[in-house]
């Protein structure tokens, strides 16, 4: 009886079903090469029931997710302990505001015919073994449909096997599944040997680096994006989640993170090549560092800019903190360039940086004018397409306000205590 059970149970609930597994290869990985030993390793595995099909996709970040996309993977060992920790987290994101359209797998649900067999129901019928054997058969053939052994028809003097079609997917509802006849010689109801109902099924069943996986998803409507996510990350954080589950955040928020990172060593990769070009041409350390004093004075301009301008530091104010690097840089070393010179030909430091300020007031305003007045349409957003560049534009016109004119003032202060510092220590020494 355990045998006829676990084999009737494995074919219950038939119908036409399909399972997908998405890997994802390495950057230099050569795709179709992979897909066509893929194909090979699984010829063979699906059959006689079903076969698998491997196909390719490049992937893009463009194709299937928007840049506001909330996605967050509930994963664990066992549905039983992801499914209430999705429940409770799907209800309290609900909650937020700048959240719509959210779905989660769990919540996806399609009534589905199920079709259980009553152990206590066939051991009442006292069946031999023989008739045991043979009902488990049958049942087989009902559900899945199969080609009957030992059954062959001669057509034309060739001999074929007989294959019967599972008839469970064509069942219409239960009531139809219970009268449903099964047994030879003696003939039973379906009901008399099964337990039959309609059943809510989860149309997903995910799994992440083999263990079992719900996503729940979402669009971000908020125009802070950052915040939202922040929001989420606290309704995460604060949960009590169970042994062996685990919350992770995708979609925008983990683009962004991935993004930021990269930015961020591209800044800081952008000063230490700008220093070493100034330490290399100067043939000087101290002259190079006063002039990185201009990159926090355009610092401040910039994120007063975000904050006049009502936006949130993106990719597109990251960009801008880049380009500033370059432009605000620019101006520290025209000024700092002709005091060198000046004191070369036996000005004082303080005579080289009157003189060096009036000569290069001009080209520095005219520089940073231009550049501001140039970047002016996109932060007020004229024109279709400019939302993200408007966060580039006011980062721009801001560090370049706000370094102009405090580079004219504090460049020179700092100079002027630099050469005092090492007249002092040459005197001393």
């Amino acid at each position: 009886s355990s045998s006829l059970y676990g084999a009737m149970s494995a074919v219950s609930g038939g119908g036409d079903n399909t399972a997908t597994i998405t890997i994802y290869l390495k950057p230099d990985a050569d795709m179709d090469k992979e897909a066509e030993a893929l194909s090979i390793a699984c010829e063979g595995l699906a059959a006689p029931l079903g076969n698998i099909v491997v196909s390719t996709s490049e992937h893009s970040s463009q194709s299937g997710m928007s840049f506001s996309d909330l996605e967050i993977s509930v994963q664990g060992e066992n549905q039983q302990a992801i499914a209430p920790v999705t429940l409770q987290l799907y209800e309290e994101l609900g909650e937020l505001e700048g959240i719509s359209n959210l779905e989660s797998e769990l919540t996806m649900v399609v009534p589905k015919l199920n079709i259980e067999i009553d152990m206590a129901k066939v051991s009442a019928l006292g069946l031999t073994p023989e008739q045991l054997k043979q009902l488990q058969q049958e049942f087989y053939l009902l559900m899945q449909g199969s080609t009957l052994p030992g059954k062959t028809a001669n057509i034309n003097g060739e001999s074929y096997g007989v294959f019967v079609k599972g008839v469970a997917s064509g069942l219409s509802g239960v009531e139809q599944a219970k009268e449903l006849r099964i047994g030879y010689p003696q003939s039973l109801a379906l009901a008399d040997i099964a337990n039959v109902e309609l059943l809510q099924r989860q149309t997903h069943i995910s799994r992440t680096d083999l263990n079992l996986a719900a996503t729940i998803r979402g669009a971000i409507t908020a125009s802070d994006v950052g915040s939202v996510n922040m929001e989420v990350r606290k309704k995460i954080d604060a949960m009590q989640l169970p042994p062996g589950v685990e919350v992770k955040i995708s979609g925008v928020a983990e683009m962004m993170g991935e993004t930021f990172s990269r930015m961020g060593l591209a800044i800081i990769a952008a000063i230490i090549i700008s220093l070493l070009i100034l330490v290399v041409t100067m043939r000087s350390i101290l002259n190079p560092l006063i002039i990185l004093v201009s990159l926090p004075l355009a610092t401040i301009g910039a994120m007063l800019g975000l904050l006049i301008g009502g936006h949130t530091m993106g990719v597109s104010a990251m960009m801008g903190m880049l380009m500033l690097v370059g432009i605000v840089l620019t101006n520290a070393i025209v000024l700092i360039a002709l005091v060198e010179q000046l004191r070369k030909s036996g000005m004082s430091a303080r005579d080289a940086l009157i003189e060096g300020g009036n000569t290069r007031l001009r080209p520095i305003l005219m520089t940073a004018l231009t550049t501001i007045f140039a970047m002016v349409p996109l932060a007020v957003g004229w024109g279709e397409g400019t939302l993200l560049a408007a966060e580039l534009a006011v980062v721009v016109i801001g560090g370049l306000f706000s370094s102009t004119l405090l580079t004219l003032l504090v460049i020179p202060v700092i100079y002027s205590l630099v050469d005092g510092f090492r007249h002092r220590k040459a005197k001393n020494a």
